[in-house]
C-alpha cells in the first residue's frame, strides 16, 4: 500500500518504508504529463511491484 507520494522528487512510499520511482503522471484527461502538478493519478513501482496511484487521495503539503 502506497502511504505517501512526493510529486517533485517522483516518490512513492509504501507502508513498509520501501521508495519506490513514480515512472509516469497522467493528468485528468488520462494522458501522459511531466507537469506532476497536472496530474491525478501515477505509476510507480520497480522489480515487479508496481502500484496506480490516485493522487486525489493524498492531501498535499507544503513544506518551508
Amino acid at each position: 500500500m502506497i502511504v505517501a507520494v512526493h510529486r517533485t522528487q517522483r516518490l512513492a512510499m509504501t507502508d513498509s518504508g520501501q521508495l519506490l520511482p513514480i515512472t509516469d503522471f497522467l493528468d485528468a484527461e488520462a494522458a501522459w504529463t511531466d507537469d506532476p502538478a497536472e496530474a491525478v493519478s501515477c505509476v510507480a513501482g520497480k522489480d515487479g511491484l508496481w502500484f496506480a496511484i490516485d493522487l486525489k487521495e493524498f492531501d498535499r503539503v507544503h513544506y518551508q
